[in-house]
């Protein structure tokens, strides 16, 4: 996880999916906290506090361990509210370049 920690989405995934496709048929032990990494594996294995909690599928944690769906629900959150402070900032940065929904072609008429 922290070889991606400093990349942008788009640069994460096609890390990761060289990664999938360069260990495909071979098993891997990934230690991972982010969501993009842990929804590659086929098996997840749950710590708390230094002890397996539980194992299983994506699918099968959230059904079943009430802690990894509390780490996935927290990570959703964390991520949504990332996405809304990006379009903040973007909103923000178009407010101080001047564009205030005008079009490249349009002029104010004063």
């Amino acid at each position: 996880d922290d070889a991606t920690s400093a990349v942008d989405p788009s640069v994460e995934q096609a890390i990761l999916g060289g990664l999938r496709d360069a260990s495909s048929g071979t098993t891997v032990l990934v230690v991972a906290y982010r969501m993009a990494t842990i929804l590659l594996a086929d098996e997840v294995v749950y710590v708390e506090e230094g002890r397996v909690v539980d194992h299983g599928s994506h699918a099968e944690l959230l059904g079943r361990c009430a802690g990894y769906e509390r780490l996935v629900t927290a990570y959703a959150r964390e991520a949504a509210e990332r996405e809304a402070i990006a379009a903040d900032e973007e909103f923000d940065d178009d407010l101080r370049l001047g564009d205030h929904g005008r079009g490249p072609a349009e002029e104010v008429s004063r």
